[in-house]
C-alpha cells in the first residue's frame, strides 16, 4: 500500500536565485525542474545527487530549515558550474 503525499513545490526559496542565461528561481517547484533539466542527465554527481535529496527532502516537509538547507546546496552547484 502506498500513502500519497503531498509535496510542498510551491514554497517559496528564502532569496530568489536568477540565473546567468536568464530567468529566476523563486521556489522549491523552480528549482526542482531546473535542476532535473540541468542535471537530471548527470550519470553519477554525489554534489548533484545531494542537492535533489535535499530539495525533494525540502518539498516533503516544507520546514524552513529544509528549504533553506536545499537553497545553500542549490546556490552552490549553480556557483560551481557558474550558472549564477
Amino acid at each position: 500500500m502506498r500513502l500519497a503525499m503531498t509535496l510542498n513545490w510551491d514554497m517559496p526559496l528564502p532569496q530568489t536565485l536568477r540565473l546567468k542565461r536568464g530567468g529566476e528561481l523563486r521556489t522549491l517547484g523552480d528549482a526542482g525542474r531546473f535542476a532535473l533539466d540541468r542535471y537530471g542527465s548527470v550519470i553519477k554527481s554525489e554534489g548533484v545527487e545531494h542537492m535533489l535529496d535535499l530539495l525533494l527532502r525540502a518539498a516533503e516537509t516544507g520546514r524552513e530549515g529544509d528549504v533553506a538547507a536545499a537553497t545553500d546546496q542549490l546556490k552552490h552547484t549553480l556557483m560551481a558550474s557558474r550558472e549564477i
